[in-house]
């Protein structure tokens, strides 16, 4: 999650000194980016691992 957000804080800065703006638009719009993507992963995770723990469960209750 951090990555993305570092990724999106660098390329915005990057695509700021290119286009030379006076407001650093691009870094607060990378930034922005950056954490979507960080927490629509971490959510894309937390839903896989209840996925697993469901299955294992399923597992389980078949087995008796």
């Amino acid at each position: 999650m951090a990555v993305s957000i570092i990724a999106g804080l660098i390329l915005g800065h990057y695509v700021d000194e290119w286009a030379e703006t006076k407001t650093p638009w691009f870094t607060f719009t990378g930034l922005i980016v950056g954490a979507i993507s960080g927490f629509s992963l971490l959510i894309r995770l937390t839903k896989r691992k209840d996925d697993y723990k469901s299955d294992e469960s399923n597992k389980d209750t078949d087995a008796r």
